[in-house]
């Protein structure tokens, strides 16, 4: 066994591998006993379907159905003859399904391909061939009915691949211990329609042409006629089954090692959300990708599936990865591509965003796809590489070591499901009710090549693209539709075993298959950029950029001239009133409401979720003009800060210079949500006595650590050092009486300074001028030392963590907010709570660093919720200061002391507290963490509803929790 087969014996992979596949896949002994014999039955039922007429026109009244939102009018009955083929095709056939629903097991696809017969030369125009297409189905479903062993209350009709033109069926067993489903596909003959007729260039839809005859020409010559490449393809599409099955099976035979890279892909790609939604690839185009670049050489035609699987992520997270149109290896010789290159330049690409062709060109497997999904492909694949060699650097003869890194990776790429409501910064949520015409809300599909909706969402994301720029990392366009629907049953229907019907009788409808009339963007911000107050636009010597960017914004557009004597068009953010200086984080909203609102049909509703939480960082809830922000607050007391700090480094004759005066109370750092206000009796600059009301008795102390400049006279007696710190004090507290008139309180261990109305705790930060050791022996000092270290560490770390990102203070301010909110400030300190949000920022996740404060507070819930406090520590790993051996040390500790009983109930480690001593060692207690917990996951579902939700529920559901913060089911 050679170096690399033993490590992975040891580690375990194989195993972990082995026993996920196990769960995902259906066994033989399952297919062979439960699956095959309901499948079987059902093609050979439907290769037996009885000859009839169906009558569409007939079921116009029979509720919102399929016949009416297409609006084919010169389809008035269609004839039904026995299909020329039934045929299992799909992945079930190739041993790649994968167990999407427990309960009804695996997807089995039977294409049925209709006769030519049933068509006539020109039904391929104006959804006529869409009409004949779903009355098939219709007759299908009707026969299946008959059927004991199919339950025909539970058939469903849903779009395939989102398409609303395209209704499938999906048949269950009765018999629930069957655990599969049939989706029932029509399909289409090669032959049936000329493949002339079926290019992407022209234009098939005569209401699109506006009347220009039925033979429309190419967009070469063709006088302006709009090209229908979306509704041809999706013609298109029907006629490939056999012809794909054929292409994979031949591929999976000779290297059975794709079918488990297949699997591994799917379920990874399911579990990130990057597949299985209308704008992305499903599990066919994962396949057909692998099986190309297998054929192309840039995957190993003798790797296993696992490395299979790493190679495809390398070649997924690469920049170019899809950045042009890409043809699929098949037979054709070498000589044949440049000329199938060449041809998808003009027929394809120009009509898509993304282009993954068959091997001669005249299909796109990513018609649907957009662009920004493949961005998000390569950003997770590059997330999932970086895991992947994280849990690579450990030496081969560490295997405990491997171990544990191994599991981490494997859970995060495999078993964790990330959400849709952490996976942006910000979403925005556009209701098109009431902006749609009469004719697109009664008939979608008849006027356009695409859904109006799925039009109107893409043009929001071109404006927001062209509008926001560089603030944004990432749109991405998701249009929900109702995906399954139950049959219509008509009054002849309402016998399930009726088996003898008149040629125009039907004992179903389909029904009608539409979108919501809204949509969301998902949007990844630029933290850098996101809150730039100004949009610098075209000089004013160039008209037509200027006056495209003047069409583009309107009257927000102005002319500026800068100090350098340019002229360009400009919009500023700044001095706004709804977007004043400390609320730069609405900027993104403001902005895409703006562009929204103009751009959009009249009426649209725009509603965006950056500033969703804003009002509980106010005092009074913001329901009043005079309540101050977290922002506001902070200033004052950061002000007053500042220049107490410039001031001691400008004492003279002390008899160590001061270098310098760091914050350790995190409210200096804009980490607490409302800190104290000024106080009328705390030194100069203090607020004037209120006339009414009363004064607080206590003003609250902010710890401050000062740092001098070296010398080596410091005794190293612990009574001795403690006089000395104290002489040292009232030196300075005298030094900043006489020269600047502020007052002080010397103690032996601290001075205390009261300015501009804040009372400042000055600590002499010795930690530089000390061994690492406590120069004490009693236990007391012993904990006041390493209290003192622990917390200046802890500050310090805070203080590079806000300036690395710019959200930091805020998810930070939000996170305390809503604990004080439960009353649970006193079950928690507030730096766990800091940790607990860090751990949103830094590490491995399946997410992006949040650059939103709504986006790092849903995380910080979630992860509170989700993370399994009894089994595992929570290693907040700040400045990647801890490797893997610290943290395999961490982990033997932990299962050590939870063994013991000695553990906290909340485990953090950080780098310099591995055993978590100083935050959490007396609370929470085990009963106080689960109710944070349990907390934590009412929150998460309501900030989930709140995030992709329909926004008049979101903000209805806000207005709920500013009116009681005690309601647990909600906050």
């Amino acid at each position: 066994m050679d170096t690399a087969d033993l490590t992975e014996s040891l580690t375990g992979y194989a195993l972990q591998r082995a026993e996920l596949l196990g769960e995902m896949l259906l066994s033989d002994e399952d297919r062979e006993a439960r699956v095959d014999p309901f499948v079987r039955r059902i093609v050979d039922s439907l290769r037996e379907v009885e000859e009839r007429i169906i009558s569409v026109s007939g079921q116009e009244n029979c509720g919102p159905n399929f016949f009416a939102s297409v609006g084919a009018a010169k389809v008035t009955e269609v004839a039904v003859f026995r299909p020329n083929s039934v045929e299992v095709v799909g992945s079930y056939l190739l041993r790649t399904a994968i167990i999407f629903d427990e309960d009804f097991g695996v997807s089995v696809d039977v294409a049925v391909e209709m006769p030519a017969k049933m068509f006539l030369e020109k039904d391929y125009l104006d959804h006529r061939y869409h009409c004949k297409r779903a009355a098939y189905l219709q007759a299908l479903v009707e026969h299946l009915h008959g059927l004991d062993e199919v339950d025909a209350d539970a058939t469903l009709i849903e779009p395939f691949l989102g398409d609303m033109r395209k209704p499938i069926a999906i048949v269950y067993p009765s018999q629930r211990s069957t655990p599969c489903s049939v989706r029932i596909l029509p399909a289409l003959g090669k032959d049936v329609f000329a493949a002339a007729k079926l290019d992407l260039r022209r234009c098939n839809l005569r209401t699109v042409a506006s009347g220009h005859p039925d033979n429309g020409q190419t967009v070469e010559g063709s006088g302006g006629i709009v090209p229908t490449p979306t509704y041809t393809q999706s013609i298109l599409e029907d006629t490939c089954f056999r012809d794909h099955l054929k292409l994979l099976h031949e591929a999976l035979t000779a290297q059975p090692a794709l079918a488990e890279a297949a699997a591994l892909i799917k379920i990874w790609a399911m579990n990130r959300r990057l597949a299985y939604t209308p704008t992305t690839p499903n599990g066919f185009v994962f396949t057909m990708l692998l099986v190309h670049l297998v054929r192309s050489g840039k995957l190993s035609v003798h790797a296993d599936g696992y490395q299979l699987f790493r190679s495809a992520m390398e070649v997924f997270a690469s920049d170019t990865f899809l950045g042009s149109s890409v043809v699929m290896s098949g037979s054709l010789g070498s000589s044949s591509r440049p000329t199938i290159l060449s041809k998808l330049k003009v027929s394809v690409a120009p009509f898509f965003e993304t282009v993954f062709a068959n091997s001669e060109g005249t299909l796109n497997f990513l018609a649907r796809t957009s662009r920004e999904s493949i961005v998000q492909l390569r950003k997770h694949s590059k997330m999932s590489l970086d895991l992947l060699r994280s849990s690579d650097k450990n030496e081969v003869g560490n295997i405990a070591e491997m171990v544990t890194a191994d599991n981490d990776a494997f859970v995060l790429l495999f078993l964790k499901k990330s959400s849709l409501a952490l996976q942006y910064d910000a979403c925005i949520h556009v209701d098109l009710r009431g902006c749609l015409s009469g004719s697109e809300e009664g008939h979608p599909l008849q006027l356009h090549d695409e859904h109006p909706v799925v039009q109107l969402g893409k043009t929001a994301c071109n404006v927001l693209k062209e509008g926001l720029t560089d603030r944004i990392r990432l749109l991405q366009l998701h249009v929900p539709p109702l995906c399954r629907r139950s049959c219509i049953r008509t009054r002849q229907g309402m016998s399930k075993k009726r088996k003898t019907l008149s040629p125009y009788d039907s004992s179903i409808v389909l029904p009608r298959l539409d979108l919501h009339s809204s949509f969301l963007i998902g949007v990844e911000l630029d933290a850098e950029n996101a809150l730039r107050i100004m949009d610098v636009g075209p000089s004013a010597s160039e008209k037509e950029l200027s006056q495209k960017f003047r069409t583009l914004w309107g009257e927000r557009s102005q002319l500026r001239r800068f100090r350098d004597g340019r002229v360009t068009e400009v919009v500023m953010w700044d001095g706004d009133a709804n977007v004043a200086s400390p609320a730069r984080h609405r900027i993104v909203a403001e902005a895409s409401d703006h562009l929204l609102r103009r751009h959009l049909p009249a009426g649209a509703r725009v509603c965006t979720t950056c500033d969703q939480l804003d009002f509980a960082l106010y005092r009074g809830g913001g329901t009043t003009s005079g309540d101050q922000g977290s922002v506001e607050n902070t200033s004052q007391l950061f002000r007053a800060f500042q220049r107490l700090s410039s001031s001691m480094k400008l004492l003279k004759k002390l008899p160590l210079q001061i270098h310098a005066v760091l914050a350790m109370n995190t409210a200096l750092l804009g980490l607490s949500p409302f800190p104290a206000l000024p106080h009328v009796c705390a030194g100069p600059g203090a607020p004037a006595m209120p006339k009414t009301g009363n004064v607080d008795p206590y003003v609250d102390v902010f710890e401050v650590a000062v740092q001098v400049e070296g010398s080596g006279s410091w005794p190293r007696e612990a009574q001795a050092l403690r006089a000395t710190k104290a002489a040292f004090f009232i030196n300075v507290g005298e030094k900043l009486a006489t020269t600047y008139g502020i007052p002080s309180e010397p103690t032996m261990d601290y001075l205390d300074v009261f300015y501009m109305g804040f009372a400042f705790r000055l600590l002499l930060d010795m930690q530089s001028r000390l061994p690492r050791a406590p120069p004490a022996k009693s236990v007391q000092e012993v904990k006041h030392f390493t209290q003192y270290f622990t917390e200046t560490q802890h500050a310090a770390l805070m203080h590079s963590l806000k300036a690395r990102f710019p959200t930091f203070a805020s998810v930070c301010q939000l996170a305390k907010r809503w604990v004080g909110s439960h009353l649970c400030s006193s079950c928690i300190e507030e730096r766990a709570v800091e940790l607990l949000c860090a751990a949103s920022f830094v590490g491995h996740s399946l997410y992006p660093v949040p650059s939103a404060r709504i986006a790092g507070f849903a995380r910080f819930i979630h992860l509170l919720a989700t993370h399994n406090f009894d089994q595992d520590p929570l290693v907040v790993n700040l400045n990647e200061e801890m490797t893997t051996s610290d943290i395999k040390a961490v982990r033997k500790t932990f299962d050590s002391r939870r063994s013991s009983g000695t553990a906290p109930a909340l485990f953090i480690c950080t780098p310099y507290d591995v055993e978590s001593l100083s935050w959490t060692r007396e609370r929470p207690s085990r009963g106080d963490l689960n109710t944070l917990i349990s907390l934590a996951k009412a929150a998460d579902q309501a900030l989930t509803t709140c995030i992709v939700g329909n926004f008049a529920e979101s903000s209805s559901r806000a207005a709920r929790e500013k009116e009681n913060v005690l309601d647990e089911d909600i906050l």
